[in-house]
This record gives structure tokens, C-alpha cells and sequence, in this order.
């Protein structure tokens, strides 16, 4: 119930007290349209926000347990497109602090090191 607009307008408040590069969040791909996914991730790529993207992978005891999981080609497609984002709005995960500085369940730093080559 609560609205994408109210999501960015708390992100919006977090980057101004902390800083861009400093305030991050996980995005579900496989809930959606990935095309909305990547609208949204490309929003808070811009306000500075270091995104990073999870597939959708209900546990069995879940009222979602019986939804499809996430395609793994769709979760490549938005990662490419989140890595890219971050790259052109000069977020660097390896300069952000805590869980948001390790790469290891996501794959837009490994993508973002194969994009800038």
C-alpha cells in the first residue's frame, strides 16, 4: 500500500542527510515486469541510491510459494541495466559501507567491472 512516489521521496530525504553513494536498496526482480523493475532501479540510480537486484525465490511456507521464480535471462537483463545505471551515475559499491559494499549475492559489480572494459 505503499506508493513508488513515497519510497523515492524517503530516498530523496536519506541521500540529502547522508550523501549519495551512502543509502541503498534491494529490488525483486520477478515480481513484476522487468521493464518496471528497470524503470524503477534507473530512478534511484539517479538520486544516488546503490541498487542492488535479488531474484524472486519464494520459500515453500510462503503465501507466494506457488508463484513462478524469477527468469534467470530476466535477472540478467536487469542487472546489465542496473550496472550500467550505477556506472553512469557514479556509484561505486566498493566505496559504500556495510552490506551494501559486498557483492556477494548480487552480480551488478561483477557486470559493472565487465561493462567498463
Amino acid at each position: 500500500q505503499i506508493t513508488k512516489e513515497r519510497y523515492f521521496e524517503a530516498f530523496d530525504f536519506v541521500t540529502k542527510k547522508l550523501g549519495k553513494n551512502r543509502v541503498g536498496t534491494v529490488l525483486i526482480a520477478g515480481l513484476e515486469p522487468k521493464e518496471s523493475t528497470v524503470e524503477g532501479a534507473k530512478t534511484m540510480s539517479k538520486k544516488g541510491v546503490r541498487v542492488c537486484i535479488l531474484p524472486f525465490k519464494p520459500w515453500d511456507s510462503s503465501a507466494y510459494a506457488d508463484n513462478e521464480l524469477c527468469n534467470p535471462e530476466d535477472l540478467l537483463w536487469i542487472a546489465k541495466k542496473v550496472a550500467k545505471f550505477m556506472l553512469d551515475n557514479k556509484i561505486d559499491p566498493k566505496k559504500c559501507h556495510g552490506c551494501l559494499s559486498c557483492s556477494s549475492c548480487t552480480i551488478e559489480d561483477d557486470l559493472m567491472t565487465l561493462i567498463k572494459r
